[in-house]
């Protein structure tokens, strides 16, 4: 038999409650901020790469790009509207719980805290920690010893800091973000300054070697830049006026992040080949050596913060998700 409405109420929080636990610190502007921490991080400097792979020429890959971050806004929508009709946080793990029972609730949750973020937050430190020796090893790998120490680092800070206070968690994304976007906004000024200057050969032929058969590729490898737009919905409970701040926030975010990728990717192309891209293991290092050497000592900052702001929005989200499975029997014990 299926729940009734009431049971659906007794599942979740009200607003009263919510309100109960703890004040919410969260605005508008924190909640981009988060989002941004969290969806703008390794993605767009490792998979313009695959992208370009799989798709073989640079108007297909605008296209797939464009088109995984519209196949997002769309799936955010309906978050919007699951958060805005249960004012909870736990994102996927409430919206389980109240189609499919407790068992399939905690299941989400298992995967997320076992497999998926460690994954994502191991993997954001370790490409920070890659540009950040970068100066140190110009010409050759770094020590695998050092790059996994410094990582180890990098996480035990981010943890420290969202262990200690949401405030601070949120003062450090907004520095994260603060310095990507400067990074982001170097790279797209410089790639609007050689256009300026007549580098457009590279666009002459935007479809030129496009391979269609591997488009779903593609589109696997694209979307993985916009991973983390429903973190939000996990830190419901930390949002101001959440049915107002909630759909601002994703939707913003998600427009901020195509025009930030779109014009990226682009920028590339004004001092990069495909095969350069293709041959090169740091894309926006090699971006930056071609046009402006000087870059090359800000760019590794950029991207070092930008990697430590998503791996601390990964932590931060989790832990809300957790945290609100406090009335489960199985996390009780």
């Amino acid at each position: 038999m299926g729940r009734s409405k009431g049971d659906y109420a007794a599942l979740v929080p009200s607003l009263s409650t919510r309100m109960s636990k703890h004040a919410p610190t969260m605005g508008l502007l924190d909640s981009i901020n988060l989002l941004l921490a969290c969806i703008i991080g390794s993605g767009i400097f490792i998979s313009a790469k695959a992208v370009l792979e799989y798709s073989g020429s640079y108007g297909l890959s605008i296209g797939v790009w464009i088109g995984c971050g519209l196949l997002c806004i769309m799936g955010a929508l309906c978050y919007a509207e699951l958060g805005c009709a249960y004012v909870s946080s736990g994102g996927d793990y409430t919206y389980l719980r109240l189609a499919f029972g407790d068992f399939m609730g905690f299941l989400r949750v298992w995967i997320e805290v076992a497999l998926s973020r460690p994954m994502i937050v191991v993997l954001s430190v370790l490409t920070a920690s890659n540009y950040l020796v970068y100066w140190f090893y110009p010409t050759c790998a770094p020590p695998e010893s050092l790059v996994k120490c410094l990582s180890l680092f990098l996480l035990l800070i981010v943890g420290f800091i969202n262990l200690t206070s949401s405030i601070w968690t949120g003062r450090l994304h907004q520095l994260c973000n603060y310095f990507k976007i400067a990074t982001l906004v170097c790279i797209m000024g410089a790639g609007f300054y050689r256009m300026f200057l007549g580098r457009v050969e590279n666009f002459a032929e935007p479809f030129e070697g496009s391979t269609y058969g591997k488009i779903t590729s593609a589109l696997y490898a694209g979307l993985f830049p916009y991973s983390g737009w429903n973190y939000l919905n996990n830190a419901i409970d930390d949002l101001k006026d959440p049915k107002r701040t909630l759909p601002r926030a994703i939707i913003v975010s998600l427009l901020i992040c195509i025009i930030v990728y779109f014009l990226t990717f682009s920028s590339y192309f004004t001092a990069l080949s495909a095969y350069d891209i293709l041959i090169s293991d740091a894309t926006a290092v090699s971006f930056a050596e071609r046009v402006f050497p000087f870059l090359l000592y800000i760019i590794p900052i950029g991207v070092t913060l930008s990697c430590v702001g998503a791996a601390s929005g990964n932590i931060f989200t989790i832990g809300q998700m957790f945290n609100d499975m406090e009335d489960v029997p199985a996390v009780k014990g």
